[in-house]
């Protein structure tokens, strides 16, 4: 879908101009209307304006002015420093909640309804403390540990994770035009994926299709999963991937960090995200990556029956 949009929109600047030239340098000429080339300037101008448009409005030739992502970006800057902050202070709070109940604990002689409140108070500080690391966990500056791994394996590896949750009502459609291998942190974009996967399953309620896309331009590589779950409302997509932000409401292992996570992940590599979702419709989110990140691209459909990728000695090149 991406290539198609690129190719109508180059099409759209492109042919309008060159046609424009031909005519007012070649046809006119030869009719013996003279000095028409002179509009050539106004032709170009305004074509400059619409390019500038699409640029903006929707990027194609793998040119966009990202304004939004600029704001996202100071947005989640802002938001992990105060929370980072925040949990901090609360960690040193608790810390000191948790030794002192700990030392009244050993130096006490508790009544047994004392001491089934102190235990409780120990249990409530534990969970606070765990609830902190994983939080600070997901806020920490990334380090990665690159190393060279084919994507489609890194994506498996997540989906054999999620196994227990996919039930025989959904469906994995794999659609790989291409594979590729990937320079990065296999750990981190196997986390990624997983956010990403878990997401759409749990937007489905359990019955579904998830359809996974590999595709490239010249520039980039895309990774397209869209799911036919129940959508997300336009005026809360570029909420999704602020931390904290939860289109499933609160819960007990749901603190709004996941796809945050995925998206620090994927900015860590030169990459990207977009969202598209209508309600009722599903959502598809897509991992940009730039092609200097690629070591090797499979050619071709080189699947088997299972839909996994077979990595025959001549089915790919380095790049």
């Amino acid at each position: 879908p991406a290539i198609k949009k690129n190719r109508i929109y180059t099409c759209f600047v492109i042919i309008p101009t060159v046609t424009f030239a031909l005519f007012t340098n070649i046809v006119f000429e030869a009719m013996g209307i003279k000095d028409v080339w002179m509009l050539n300037p106004w032709i170009v101008t305004i074509e400059f304006f619409v390019f500038f448009y699409l640029a903006i409005k929707y990027g194609f030739l793998d040119v966009q002015i990202k304004f939004e992502k600029q704001r996202r970006d100071s947005t989640m800057m802002a938001v992990t420093s105060g929370t980072t902050l925040f949990n901090h202070s609360i960690k040193n709070e608790v810390i000191k909640i948790d030794m002192l109940v700990n030392q009244l604990k050993e130096n006490s002689k508790l009544d047994e309804s004392s001491a089934e409140n102190i235990e409780l108070v120990l249990h409530s500080t534990n969970h606070l403390l765990e609830l902190s690391r994983r939080i600070q966990s997901k806020l920490d500056v990334m380090e990665l540990q690159e190393s060279e791994f084919w994507l489609s394996e890194c994506i498996d590896s997540a989906l054999n994770l999620l196994n227990p949750t996919i039930n025989s009502n959904i469906k994995i459609i794999k659609q790989y035009e291409i594979d590729v291998r990937i320079n990065g942190d296999s750990v981190h974009f196997q986390e990624a994926f997983l956010n990403i996967i878990k997401n759409s399953i749990e937007a489905m309620d359990q019955k579904g299709e998830i359809i996974i896309k590999v595709y490239k331009t010249w520039r980039k590589v895309f990774i397209d999963v869209t799911d036919t779950g129940r959508g997300i409302e336009k005026d809360k997509l570029f909420l999704v991937l602020n931390p904290f932000y939860s289109t499933k409401g609160t819960g007990s292992s749901n603190y709004g960090l996941g796809l945050n996570y995925t998206y620090k992940v994927i900015q860590k590599h030169n990459g990207d995200i977009e969202v598209k979702s209508k309600v009722g419709q599903g959502t598809t989110m897509t991992i940009i990556l730039p092609i200097k990140r690629v070591t090797g691209i499979v050619d071709g459909a080189y699947l088997n029956s299972m839909g996994d990728v077979k990595h025959g000695k001549n089915s790919y090149h380095d790049c």
